[in-house]
């Protein structure tokens, strides 16, 4: 029997943490999360037992600490278990055919992916590639975009190892990322931000609505309770 496994991103993804030194993690599983940020290949079974279960029962989930954080972000899952397709349509506006579940051209096609999370989940400011039409299902979210004419001001780096003691990982490794931490904006270290700050748009997705995110736009996401959301990608052949 083959046993599937998803990477499940543990902990705060707060990549410019200069102040907080990564904890060294023993075999005790209370404290194996107790590091800002870090991938683990888990069972979805683990996944929805360990943590999302008990995000689901709490109150108030914007406040969730790090180490109950966790997310299955942006993944294909749809591809792995396209049983999925069954518990969904895509929206009328993007359908390329008659059929609900072909959405092709020759030029594109539509490419959902699945975000599901606890509460207090943090994506850091970047850009896709692709256009997004960004749909939520279940929960909330807070999201806050920069248009392209403000990256010279949004400190976006592309991954060069340890630079800065920030951490090398799968997010770092897309080279479209800014390190800076936007729940705590040290202004001092970053002022271009001040003007980046005049410019962004921000919103709070409830269920059933989507938010169109052109390519090439930054945006911070951040979580406000346990949420399910899709991904609709626009993926150029």
């Amino acid at each position: 029997m083959v046993i599937e496994l998803y990477p499940i991103e543990l902990g705060h993804n707060k990549l410019d943490s200069k102040t907080k030194k990564l904890q060294t993690t023993s075999n005790n599983d209370n404290n194996i999360n107790s590091i800002d940020w870090s991938e683990k290949l888990m069972k979805l079974k683990d996944f929805i037992e360990k943590y999302m279960i008990p995000s689901s029962k709490d109150n108030d989930s914007t406040n969730t600490e790090s180490s109950k954080v966790a997310y299955l972000a942006q993944h294909s899952l749809i591809e792995q278990l396209p049983s999925l397709l069954n518990d969904f349509k895509f929206p009328l506006f993007l359908q390329t055919t008659g059929d609900a579940k072909v959405h092709e051209t020759e030029e594109e096609r539509i490419s959902p992916h699945i975000w599901l999370g606890t509460g207090n989940t943090i994506t850091p400011l970047h850009f896709d590639s692709y256009d997004n039409f960004l749909t939520q299902i279940v929960g909330y979210k807070y999201v806050r975009l920069y248009p392209q004419n403000q990256i010279s001001n949004l400190y976006s780096k592309k991954d060069e190892g340890d630079e800065n003691n920030f951490v090398k990982n799968s997010k770092t490794a897309q080279n479209n990322i800014s390190f800076v931490d936007f729940e705590d904006t040290d202004f001092e270290k970053y002022p271009l931000l001040n003007i980046a700050n005049q410019h962004y748009t921000e919103s709070i997705l409830a269920p059933g609505d989507i938010l169109f995110i052109p390519s090439g736009y930054f945006h911070y996401v951040r979580s406000l309770s346990t949420s399910l959301s899709l991904s609709f990608y626009f993926i150029k052949k």
